[in-house]
């Protein structure tokens, strides 16, 4: 009985029954792997709603093709507060910054302090889910093949490296560890892998990784007596009459199966070798054979084949291996409007018969990536940039329309061609409208790819972007400049760029006019001095910026300042707080908005070197909140105030309760990003005083998980160790506790998590005298 297989190919998944094994064949270089999971849910859709959609993970994708139209959000896309990662600036600023920071609407599911690399974790951990949820132990390994490797951009790489070596361990039933059933196989070509290739790195990764066992294994031509074989059996002849033919072509194509195929063809072609209707076989000279020039047997040959074809076919191919190996059909025909190219479809039909490009569902497809390269370098070098400047172009024109309207997943394949066309001169050549529809693309694809953590493909756009608006972007452009430099600071923060995010933050602060312009960088660039190590250096910063937005706190804080703060804040509350937090306005001053944001950042940072200040963070923000309107950073207000109540005032009962309410905010504004730092924060510090530890032990699993599905690997971590902790306290057996806690363990040093880790083994091992910690230490390692 055959299984299927599932074949992705150019942004589709195909089922076949061929093969054995559930298989998953992926080509590095026609697509990128984060657009795997869309088709895997219109594929599996009963098992990614169980899997993966616990409601916080609805793709809007169904609303286009995977190949990126709109954006891609973690909460309900008929959710008005969803959570967006890119989003347009209004505005090209001004001078009186702060009646303009009133004066502007707020939009409430707004993030502009992104936690680092979430985005790359949630993807990475929904791919891992759902290849084991496709696989079980026994009845249905899954053999993932990735052709190619070596075409495979970083963000593809960064994901094949995390199904391969980051394991989720737990059975989710009884808390036991399962066997990933999952075997990678990845081909390139060494020849074209260098030392100093990406993929070198993530090859030595493998190998040296003790959770993955890899087999290395170098696949050689075909020997003399296989292409022997091969011929006879292709030529319906016995051996002893193909050996001498064999050899030769053996010789000449050095035993590479796909340059056999050619240089028979070739051989038909240059009628070499015919079928003899009155001996009903093959005949060929084989001194002929002999005389064809080796240098004939690779490229050359290939050329010689092609230039034989019509010049309106070659013509049609040439534009066809402009976009690489395999063309989209829609392209095509998009392409056909045009005169120029108004043959295109019958020319590329008959090139179809000559075997030279395949249809494979909606896409044409060169047979080899040899042939797509060969008919590109038929284009000669100085006229390149022009062809692809043209295809693009036209392809722009139709697609992009307004600049200010959603671009079609065309206008991004446009974009792509034009930006390889970068060297043409942008400041003569191309129209003013046109230029600066092309800048316009180049943003929304560096946002779009932002959303789908590929930040080297963002900093790409955003090169091209700045590129095509030449020096006087911020005079003439300033919206798009804008937003390309938020971009490249975003990118780079995710890229683990700390030069970047410097570089664009310093451009944004010399040229944005506008305080609410210099906001998003700002962010970006605290996060990045709290991610370097300077955290004092990034609350400094944050203070001066809240004391810019009239939000002024003391340094040094005294238990009277606490004390004022909360009885401040006890007058702003009703007799109800919850009807009060519930009926509250969304908050709507953009002035608050940013302070709100701020001290929200700011808030766990300023816990590590005083925690007292945090009391006073939280007072004001709860202040902002009763008497401008509620937003998604209420809920760490809430936290904060309540636990100020446990922590300095005593008060369990009230810190609990407004502990509490903050899992109303997070509903509210279902925002569900923050849900695992809130959740935890609840349970850990607040639920303990008031609720069974029996009851909080699954809530912490919980938590964890959430965390990892929206890619907050911090707030998983700290989740993970309190579970352990909880643990051991709540009466389970420390049994399943040890292997849980190694397991969970393992997983954070697979996360580069590991001051978590050694929680995980202080907190057990302090905890239970009778397990020995230097066994348990060994076992992790091992």
């Amino acid at each position: 009985q055959h299984e299927k297989h599932w074949d992705w190919s150019g942004g589709r998944v195909y089922e076949c029954n061929n093969l054995f094994y559930p298989t998953i064949f992926i080509s590095a270089r026609d697509c990128f792997l984060s657009d795997f999971i869309p088709s895997l849910k219109r594929l599996f859709p009963e098992i990614f709603q169980s899997v993966v959609m616990d409601d916080d993970l609805v793709s809007d994708e169904d609303n286009g093709d995977c190949t990126g139209e709109g954006k891609t959000h973690l909460t309900n896309s008929s959710n008005e507060n969803d959570v967006n990662i890119a989003r347009e600036h209004g505005g090209t600023g001004g001078n009186n910054e702060a009646n303009k920071l009133e004066e502007r609407g707020a939009e409430d599911d707004e993030d502009n302090c992104p936690t680092a690399n979430m985005f790359r974790n949630r993807l990475h951990y929904l791919f891992r889910r759902l290849l084991r949820a496709l696989s079980s132990p026994r009845q249905h390994p899954i053999l993932f093949f990735v052709d190619d490797v070596q075409w495979a951009d970083s963000a593809s790489l960064e994901l094949i490296s995390s199904f391969v070596l980051d394991f989720d361990h737990l059975n989710e039933a009884d808390g036991q560890e399962t066997p990933q059933c999952l075997i990678v196989l990845g081909a390139y070509r060494s020849n074209e892998v260098h030392s100093d290739h990406m993929l070198n790195h993530y090859i030595e990764s493998f190998q040296s990784s003790a959770s993955a066992r890899v087999t290395t294994f170098n696949l050689e031509g075909l020997t003399e007596s296989h292409t022997i074989d091969l011929i006879s059996d292709s030529l319906k002849l016995p051996i002893r009459w193909t050996r001498s033919l064999a050899s030769t072509v053996h010789k000449k194509s050095l035993g590479n199966p796909f340059f056999v195929k050619m240089f028979m063809s070739s051989l038909l072609d240059d009628h070499k070798q015919s079928y003899s209707l009155r001996d009903r076989c093959w005949k060929w000279d084989i001194d002929d054979v002999k005389g064809v020039g080796i240098e004939e047997t690779v490229a050359t040959m290939m050329s010689k084949r092609i230039s034989r074809l019509p010049v309106a076919v070659i013509e049609a191919l040439i534009v066809a291996s402009c976009f690489g190996v395999r063309v989209d059909k829609g392209v095509i025909c998009s392409l056909s409007g045009f005169e120029q190219f108004c043959e295109i479809i019958p020319c590329l039909e008959h090139a179809m018969q000559k075997g030279i490009i395949e249809q494979r569902s909606e896409s044409y497809v060169f047979a080899h990536d040899t042939i797509q390269q060969t008919v590109y370098d038929l284009l000669p070098p100085e006229n390149m940039k022009d062809y692809h400047f043209k295809i693009g172009s036209q392809l722009l024109k139709e697609h992009g329309m307004n600049k200010d309207i959603k671009c079609s997943p065309m206008a991004f394949i446009a974009i792509d061609q034009i930006n390889k066309a970068r060297d043409i001169d942008a400041e003569d050549t191309i129209e003013p409208q046109l230029k600066e529809l092309i800048v316009s693309v180049n943003v929304k694809a560096a946002e779009r790819a932002i959303e789908r953590a590929d930040a080297s493909s963002a900093l790409s756009y955003v090169a091209h972007g700045k590129h095509f608006l030449g020096s006087d972007g911020w005079t003439e452009s300033y919206d798009d400049c804008l937003r390309l430099n938020d971009a490249a600071c975003l990118a780079s923060y995710l890229n683990g760029s700390p030069v970047g995010v410097s570089d664009s933050y310093n451009e944004i602060k010399c040229h944005a006019t506008g305080f609410e312009d210099k906001m998003k960088s700002r962010c970006i660039f605290i996060q990045t001095c709290a991610s370097t190590g300077d955290v004092q250096g990034a609350i400094e910063f944050g203070l001066d910026l809240l004391d810019g937005l009239d939000e002024f706190f003391p340094f040094e804080v005294t238990q009277e300042d606490i004390h004022t703060a909360v009885e401040s804040t006890k007058a702003l509350i009703s007799d109800d707080p919850r009807s009060q937090i519930l009926n509250a306005p969304k908050l709507s001053d953009q002035k608050k908005l940013w302070s709100m944001k701020l001290m929200s950042l700011l808030a766990p940072l300023v816990y590590l070197v005083n925690p007292g200040m945090v009391s006073l963070i939280g007072a004001r923000m709860i202040q902002i909140s009763f008497q401008h309107g509620v937003t998604q950073e209420s809920a760490v207000a809430l936290v904060s105030y309540g636990l100020t109540y446990i922590s300095a005032l005593n008060d369990i009962e009230e810190g609990y309760r407004w502990a509490k309410l903050a899992l109303l905010i997070i509903d509210r504004f279902k925002a569900q990003s923050l849900y695992p730092k809130i959740y935890f924060l609840v349970n850990h510090f607040a639920s303990i005083w008031k609720e069974p530890i029996q009851a909080l032990v699954d809530g912490l699993r919980q938590t964890h998980r959430s965390a990892l599905v929206v890619g907050d690997i911090e707030y998983a971590s700290f989740a993970s160790k309190a579970y352990v902790e909880r643990s051991v306290f709540s009466g389970k057996r420390l049994s399943v506790i040890e292997t849980e806690c190694a397991a969970l363990s393992l997983e954070m040093v697979q996360l580069n998590q590991i001051q978590s880790v050694l929680g995980h083994m202080v907190s057990f091992t302090r905890s239970n005298s009778g397990i020995n910690a230097n066994c348990f230490h060994y076992r992790l390692c091992s």
